[in-house]
């Protein structure tokens, strides 16, 4: 039935509004050309792209989303709920997850939710239709949930945004977390103020550690 309705919805929003070409392009692509490509990414301002990882603040990141093919799939994801798109990026989120867990167990991955509101607004998570597509650890999309917006947090500092951020999530199942070392996802990181609040909730419900991790930065 879900396939049935994904499917339902790609057709009525290509009928709509087709996608443009590097759209198209990018849905037939394997993950190793989309990560090849994206990690190819260079320019005068961001030298530092290239690896295959990155760990800005203690956030362990993967793809540049200044890189345009990163950043087209992303906004591609997040404003169409394009689900060829989803499969590709959480393809690509599970063959780097293997690399995060040689180096430390999890029990369960925790992707970063939205408030209420805008779920009404945009119907979905982009981070839970990623990470839907993981083989390599549990997700848990009941256990953290966001119970005051917080509004756009481009322009403000990461200061600013910590305090925006402060009491906007809560603990829906502490026993899924206590004595736990958990997985906290999001799809983009730049400060890591959202990550970090919620890291700082886990830890006082109880879980053992936090691995902070995002798709692009």
């Amino acid at each position: 039935m879900k396939k049935l309705f994904a499917a339902a919805w790609q057709y009525a929003l290509d009928t709509i509004a087709p996608p443009d070409p590097e759209i198209r392009r990018i849905e037939g692509m394997s993950v190793e050309e989309f990560t090849a490509e994206a990690l190819s990414f260079r320019d005068n301002k961001h030298e530092e792209y290239g690896k295959v990882r990155r760990v800005p603040d203690g956030v362990t990141a993967f793809l540049p989303y200044h890189s345009p093919i990163v950043k087209k799939a992303l906004v591609e994801l997040k404003d169409r709920r394009n689900m060829k798109i989803a499969t590709l990026l959480g393809s690509i989120l599970d063959r780097f997850l293997t690399e995060v867990l040689t180096e430390t167990k999890a029990d369960l991955l925790v992707p970063i939710p939205i408030s209420n509101k805008k779920r009404r607004e945009r119907g979905w998570n982009q981070c839970e239709l990623m990470t839907a597509q993981l083989q390599t650890i549990p997700v848990c999309t009941d256990t953290l949930t966001k119970i005051r917006e917080t509004g756009d947090q481009v322009g403000h500092s990461r200061t600013e945004r910590l305090e925006r951020l402060r009491g906007s999530f809560a603990i829906r199942l502490p026993d899924a977390v206590r004595d736990k070392t958990i997985i906290v996802f999001d799809d983009i990181v730049t400060t890591g103020a959202t990550l970090h609040e919620t890291k700082s909730l886990l830890l006082d419900a109880g879980a053992t550690q936090v691995i902070l991790l995002a798709l692009a930065y």
